[in-house]
């Protein structure tokens, strides 16, 4: 497992880095998003969604826990904080989802293990004393960690980079 984390001091300056790791998206990649209420990971997901295309507004899907977006790539998001395990995950259609030549961006994937079993990028989103927020990549996978370098001189203080054995 592979790591890098960034600080970021404003809503913006996590969009801004969101927006570019949105530059070098892939079909098919997924993305969770973990953090508590109020962390970023809808700002993130704003972020990452402009260089796709998206014109429309990006909002927590909370209520109706699926949202389609249109761009360059097709970004189904979803919230899984209301759910309760992976059969309700299935009615959803995360098989076709996943399977999708899209973007697959999830809010509380911890609700859901089995999202977990995709090779996938892990975005965890954490809140500072001083209203800072630490951004963390995690992947296992190889192309992901590739992908990080656009991301080195995006304007976001980097706190570390590393790779982490065991994970």
């Amino acid at each position: 497992m592979s790591r890098i984390r960034f600080v970021t001091t404003s809503g913006e300056e996590t969009a801004q880095l969101a927006s570019r790791l949105g530059a070098v998206l892939e079909p098919g990649d997924l993305i969770l998003l973990s953090g508590e209420m109020g962390a970023g990971k809808t700002v993130f997901a704003q972020g990452l969604c402009v260089p796709l295309g998206v014109k429309e507004p990006v909002n927590s899907p909370t209520f109706n826990l699926v949202h389609v977006y249109a761009g360059r790539l097709t970004v189904h998001h979803l919230d899984l904080y209301r759910l309760r395990g992976d059969a309700e995950l299935a009615d959803l259609g995360w098989d076709e989802i996943v399977g999708s030549r899209g973007i697959t961006l999830v809010e509380w994937p911890e609700c859901a293990a089995m999202s977990m079993s995709q090779p996938h990028l892990a975005v965890l989103l954490t809140v500072g004393s001083d209203d800072s927020r630490t951004i963390e990549l995690r992947s296992a996978a190889p192309a992901w960690v590739r992908r990080w370098d656009a991301l080195r001189d995006c304007g976001v203080a980097t706190e570390e980079m590393d790779a982490i054995s065991g994970d």
